[in-house]
């Protein structure tokens, strides 16, 4: 007897990024036949392929933004120091700049909305945000088992301080 999908629900990721894709295409599809409705066959595609160049033209300008950028932080010596906050907001422009080319009108929203600085400032926070808070998370958490303690509390008899290399050898 075959076990049905039914029968045993199982939401592996695969599971998950298929049902995402699915709803995405299907929103996608419901999103663009009302803007045929709106404006017209040719005129949604025409749209369309107008947002897809504009995509192009912001990820070439976000990528040699970002290799710019590099180029002054690193310096006479070569030497960079990538600042997080640099590599974030090129990240996110980059990332309006994919969702501008990939077919569909809203992921063309997205990405106007993630092309402009005012979002991109809002979304950086909030990430930045979220990651210090599960950096505080992670401070606070049990210490893992292979590696022990962080914090190892010795009273003033049991530690001495080595002076000369070789001292604190057992012999």
């Amino acid at each position: 007897m075959q076990a049905s999908l039914f029968l045993e629900p199982r939401m592996t990721l695969r599971n998950k990024i298929t049902l995402g894709l699915v709803l995405w295409l299907a929103s996608e599809l419901v999103v663009f036949s009302l803007v045929v409705d709106h404006i017209g066959l040719g005129a949604a595609i025409l749209l369309g392929l107008l947002t897809s160049i504009a995509g192009g033209s912001l990820l070439k300008r976000a990528g040699l933004s970002a290799l710019n950028r590099l180029r002054q932080e690193a310096g006479q010596n070569g030497a960079a120091v990538f600042r997080g906050s640099i590599a974030l907001d090129e990240t996110l422009a980059a990332i309006a700049a994919v969702l501008l080319l990939l077919p569909g009108f809203i992921t063309d929203a997205l990405g106007l909305i993630l092309a402009l600085a005012t979002p991109r400032v809002w979304i950086a926070g909030w990430l930045r945000r979220g990651r210090s808070q599960s950096a505080a998370r992670a401070d606070d958490a049990q210490p893992h088992p292979r590696h022990g303690p962080a914090t190892i509390d010795l009273d003033p008899g049991e530690y001495r301080t080595l002076d000369e290399p070789g001292q604190g050898r057992n012999r």
